[in-house]
């Protein structure tokens, strides 16, 4: 209503109002200001609504149902009949079925062992009831306590826990490995990753697949980067690993403590095992990489957008060029190529984690 009372007076709705013997909301009515518009308004409050109610219709009645209240704010439903005798109408609700329905549409019966007949009984009437415009709330409330008897009836199968194909044993403080000759069948001298595999076994950075071999060419996991760069961090900061493996997810405690750390964002806490067991590709690598260290100093004058195949604005182009400048990452010919979307393998895994963890093997370049 207008903020001047007597332009309220002549409102059409105060007129109607006014037609209620003994009740005047002109004495009734309380100025305040609009949440909507910020403007001074003219409110009749709920009990005085009510008041009128009683007055106009004396034979009718008003239910009222809290929908929420707190200390700040009530919200409540009013059901209005003009006459007592009037019949009240049967609302049936069903948004805890249609909730419990939703929240357990996705279950695959590949997972589960047993109960998935009656699980899948239990969704198809609650389908049905949902669907019924007639259905009554004794119908949909029996079709709840159903279907949650239901899903909690189901047996999963036990998870089978993925293991890396090799452990990486970053920290290790047993015997000393720096006069050791390398064991590896698959890494020869003329390798060029020979002292990059080398320096790491011997430091302990990384182990191979098996006592003989290391599989230079075979792909690093998601999961795998994770353990390496948390390990690292760990070491770097205290003098020593002390992360284990988990019994059925191994890899939780490395991701714990990556995203406790700074390493990892939250996202990798709800990463599935099949994101966590994927091939990580070069990007990923370093972007779970780069924060396992502090301070890269600058060996290269590495110019913005140099590197062919990575702009700034790209993602984890800050880290990728801070990489190229510390002499961690050189690329994958004399222009530089990095190739951010392709997997990285254990040969260049090997290097890198020798790099960042002895800066005397970091190397001077320039691109063509």
């Amino acid at each position: 209503m207008n903020d001047n009372k007597s332009t309220v007076m002549n409102n059409a709705a105060v007129q109607q109002l006014r037609k209620v013997p003994g009740f005047d909301p002109m004495k009734l009515l309380r100025k305040t200001i609009s949440v909507k518009t910020g403007h001074p308004v003219w409110k009749l409050d709920l009990r005085y609504k009510r008041l009128w109610f009683r007055l106009a219709c004396p034979n009718g009645r008003m239910l009222l149902k809290p929908l929420r209240i707190s200390d700040q704010l009530a919200i409540i439903e009013a059901q209005v009949y003009f006459s007592k005798d009037d019949p009240v109408p049967v609302t049936v609700d069903k948004s805890a079925l249609q909730k419990l329905y939703d929240d357990n549409q996705n279950r695959r019966k590949d997972d589960y062992v047993s109960g998935w007949d009656a699980f899948e009984t239990a969704m198809r009437e609650a389908e049905a009831v949902l669907a019924d415009e007639n259905a009554t709330q004794e119908a949909v409330d029996a079709a709840k306590v159903k279907l949650e008897a239901a899903i909690a009836g189901l047996k999963k199968k036990p998870e089978t826990p993925i293991i890396p194909p090799y452990y990486p044993i970053l920290g290790n403080t047993g015997s000393s490995r720096a006069n050791s000759k390398l064991p590896f069948t698959d890494v020869s001298k003329s390798d060029w990753f020979y002292d990059a595999v080398k320096g790491a076994w011997q430091n302990y950075l990384i182990d191979g697949v098996t006592a003989t071999t290391y599989k230079p060419h075979g792909t690093l996991t998601v999961a795998e980067a994770i353990k390496l760069a948390s390990a690292l961090h760990q070491m770097q900061n205290t003098g020593k690993v002390t992360l284990m493996n988990g019994k059925t997810n191994w890899y939780n405690s490395y991701v714990e403590y990556g995203i406790a750390n700074g390493i990892l964002d939250k996202s990798y806490a709800n990463y599935t095992r099949a994101q966590m067991n994927a091939p990580a590709t070069r990007r990923e690598f370093v972007s779970i990489f780069y924060p396992a260290m502090d301070g890269y100093k600058a060996l290269n004058n590495i110019a913005d957008n140099a590197i062919p195949d990575v702009k700034l604005g790209d993602k984890c182009a800050d880290e990728i060029y801070a990489f190229y400048r510390a002499g961690i990452l050189t690329g994958s010919d004399k222009q530089g190529t990095f190739n951010p979307d392709s997997t990285i393998v254990r040969s260049e895994v090997a290097a890198i984690l020798l790099r960042m963890y002895d800066a005397s093997t970091r190397v001077q370049f320039t691109l063509k």
